[in-house]
């Protein structure tokens, strides 16, 4: 179910970056009384057979084994630093390409929702750069939690929900509000429509399905302007969430953010985690 949020998969290069959104994985995981996965990655990138550098496959495996050991220390070395023994906890060394094991993992292990670091394009280089967050965010079967490098821990009490209003955003929404009763939190369900003619029908489907949910901290604002995601921005910058939270589909919210060069830049360097949804996971479009 969506709103079993019991299994987190924190994924970790061991940066500054991906340890910033720990606390955010933890935090959930003692609210949930669930289970924290701690996973590192690393790969051993040939270019060629490795005896045409020197190096039999003997000594290719000890390399692949000093990486794995050191890897297992690095995560024990974060469970006792972070004071991490009394929460149910396994940790995972992988290798291999960082985008495809960890979705591996995801599928293998029952993973329910992903709490991952995030790094802008332009950051130094890093094992987590934004496009090995997008690639996850896009191919994962649970949500996915993005903590940019910037942001600062603190307790999650207002949540904005974007929605195009295009797909049926039931399942969602119901995750939201699950996830918002976590904290107690306020959730705004934000519409930006380009012009004054709003699509009525879709916007009385959406308000019924937030009635629905009985929960009395959620609210629809409907605003206007030309641009998607300038408008999110505008309202973001005004009202100053804890989360911002979208959807992914191919040509419509999650494309008109991450590839504007604007919505680009200020999410990327944006103080506000991310919570992404799979749409094509669970869609339904609307017709008419």
């Amino acid at each position: 179910m969506m709103n079993d949020i019991q299994n987190i998969l924190f994924p970790t290069d061991f940066s500054n970056n991906a340890q910033n959104a720990l606390p955010y994985a933890v935090d959930l995981v003692k609210k949930k009384q669930g289970k924290l996965s701690l996973l590192n990655v690393y790969d051993i990138p040939l270019m060629a057979p490795a005896d045409a550098f020197g190096m039999s496959e003997d000594t290719m495996a000890n390399v692949s084994q000093d990486m794995r050991a050191t890897a297992q220390d690095k995560l024990k070395q974060i469970i006792e630093d972070n004071n991490l023994t009394d929460l149910r906890h396994r940790c995972f060394v992988r290798e291999g390409v960082v985008e495809d094991e960890i979705l591996q993992v995801i599928q293998k292990n029952d993973i329910h929702l992903v709490v991952m670091g995030t790094k802008g394009e332009a950051s130094e280089q890093g094992l987590f750069m934004g496009s090995i967050t997008k690639g996850v965010m896009q191919h994962a079967g649970c949500p996915v939690l993005a903590i940019p490098e910037s942001a600062e821990y603190r307790q999650i009490s207002t949540i904005v929900f974007a929605t195009d209003l295009q797909h049926d955003e039931s399942h969602m929404v119901n995750y939201m509000v699950g996830f918002a009763r976590h904290y107690d939190a306020e959730i705004i369900v934000l519409h930006i429509d380009h012009d004054n003619n709003y699509k009525e029908w879709s916007i009385e489907l959406l308000k019924n399905i937030i009635d629905k949910t009985d929960y009395p901290k959620i609210t629809f604002k409907e605003l206007v302007n030309k641009d998607t995601g300038e408008g999110i921005n505008d309202y973001i910058a005004a009202q100053n969430p804890d989360l911002l939270s979208i959807t992914t589909y191919t040509t419509t919210l999650f494309d008109k953010i991450f590839h504007k060069s604007l919505t680009k830049q200020m999410l990327l360097q944006s103080k506000i985690p991310l919570l992404i949804f799979n749409r094509k996971k669970y869609d339904t479009v609307f017709l008419g």
